[in-house]
């Protein structure tokens, strides 16, 4: 005799009903909101390594680190301008959205990351506001930008 579970179907039958109605869930779900190509998505974008001087965008907007923090520390550009950060330091830096430790204000600006000694990293604003921002690995070096 087959094994009856819920009402009389046997219990065979549910575990198939069960995993289509799963799969259906699973479709809209994936179809709804994870499908789509994220290589290329807008934050991905706006993050960019620095071209070479001779190419540099002349409405980039720059921001040095240094032992003394970030310089200047609070800047203001127009949306679709790009800042770039500098690290003339001896140490890394890493540029994270604030609060500090959650950066969950802008997280796209979190993309920027740790700049090595000598090197710099471009981030483009795509649209106005004030963006706070620190050094996560030193929390009392922070900064701002306001983008009009």
């Amino acid at each position: 005799m087959a094994e009856y579970g819920n009402g009389k179907r046997p219990i065979w039958q549910w575990v198939i009903i069960y995993l289509v109605i799963g799969g259906i869930i699973y479709g809209v779900i994936y179809y709804a909101f994870l499908k789509g190509d994220y290589s290329s998505t807008p934050q991905q974008q706006a993050l960019q390594t620095v071209p070479s001087p001779s190419s540099q965008n002349t409405q980039n907007v720059s921001v040095e680190y240094s032992s003394q923090g970030f310089n200047p520390r609070t800047i203001t550009i127009k949306a679709g301008q790009a800042v770039t950060w500098i690290n003339k330091d001896t140490n890394p830096v890493e540029v994270s959205s604030n609060p500090h430790p959650t950066h969950t204000d802008y997280p796209p600006l979190n993309e920027v990351g740790l700049i090595q000694p000598g090197q710099s990293k471009s981030f483009t604003f795509p649209q106005a506001g004030k963006y706070g921002y620190h050094d996560h690995l030193d929390s009392t070096n922070f900064g701002e930008v306001i983008v009009n």
